[in-house]
């Protein structure tokens, strides 16, 4: 319902991603792979996108078209 409510007003092809869910994902892999004796991964999709949003936000539109023209 949010996801087709905001794609009607912004009119823009946009995600919707849960920060929250992606932290924990990288932590517990990141952890992972120094149980096993790896470094972490500095590229995985948490860390590549977490530069982007930088909340709050006064308009997040032009951020929204930055990431998706």
């Amino acid at each position: 319902m949010i996801y087709h409510t905001l794609k009607k007003v912004l009119n823009i092809k946009f995600d919707i991603v849960d920060l929250t869910a992606l932290k924990e994902d990288d932590q517990m892999m990141d952890k992972k792979l120094l149980e096993i004796g790896m470094e972490v991964n500095d590229s995985s999709a948490y860390k590549t996108i977490l530069p982007f949003f930088d909340w709050p936000h006064d308009n997040p539109r032009p951020l929204l078209t930055q990431l998706y023209t």
